[in-house]
C-alpha cells in the first residue's frame, strides 16, 4: 500500500463507483492509481454509467468482499489524501490500529502532545476521515470505551467492530 498526499492534481481524473456492502452503499472516488474517498451513502442521488473498472477498483471490490466475509484484515490499495500535515499524521496513526483492536482518541493524541485539547483535535480529524474502513476510524473509541463520533452512525461503527470480533454492549467496547 502506498499513501500519498495531494492538493488538486487529480481533479479531472476522478471516477465514482458504488460498492454495495452488507451495511450500506459505499461510494468510492478514485483515479486509476489511488483511492481518494470511500464513504457510506444510503441514498444515491446521482447516476452514471460505468464503461470500465480500473484495476484498482477491481482490486478494492475484491478486498472489500474479503473483508466483509471475514477473510481479509488489511487492505493493499494505494490511497491519496488531500489533508493537512496534522490530519495526515493522525490518519497514519489510525491506520496502525490492527484489525480486531481499538484505540482511544487520547491514545492517538498522546503521540502528538500531552495537551488535553489534543484528543478533541484527533476526534475532529477522525470525523472527517475521507476513506472509511481503509483508514479504520471505526476502531477509535472514547477513553471510557464508548462508541462515539462515527460520521456514518454508531450502528455502522458497531457493525464494523463486531465484524472484526470486537464485543460491544450498550454502545461500549467490552474487552
Amino acid at each position: 500500500m502506498k499513501i500519498i498526499r495531494y492538493n488538486s492534481i487529480f481533479e479531472n481524473e476522478v471516477l465514482k463507483f458504488v460498492y454495495k456492502s452488507p451495511v450500506g452503499n459505499i461510494i468510492i472516488e478514485s483515479t486509476k492509481d489511488y483511492i481518494l474517498k470511500l464513504y457510506f451513502l444510503e441514498h444515491i442521488n446521482f447516476s452514471f454509467k460505468i464503461d470500465y473498472y480500473p484495476t484498482i477498483i477491481k482490486k478494492l471490490f475484491l478486498e472489500l468482499d474479503e473483508y466483509f466475509s471475514n477473510k481479509r484484515k488489511e487492505f493493499s490499495v494505494n490511497i491519496g489524501l488531500s489533508v493537512t500535515d496534522f490530519q495526515y499524521n493522525v490518519l497514519l496513526e489510525t491506520m496502525k490500529i490492527p484489525f480486531g483492536s481499538v484505540s482511544t482518541y487520547s491514545d492517538i493524541a498522546k503521540k502528538f502532545s500531552n495537551n488535553s485539547f489534543m484528543s478533541r483535535a484527533v476526534g475532529r480529524v477522525e470525523s472527517i476521515n475521507p476513506i472509511a474502513i481503509l483508514i479504520p476510524c471505526h476502531r477509535v473509541v472514547s477513553k471510557n470505551m464508548s462508541l462515539t463520533g462515527y460520521l456514518y452512525g454508531l450502528d455502522k461503527k458497531e457493525y464494523l467492530l463486531f465484524l472484526e470480533g470486537i464485543n460491544v454492549f450498550n454502545k461500549k467496547v467490552v474487552l
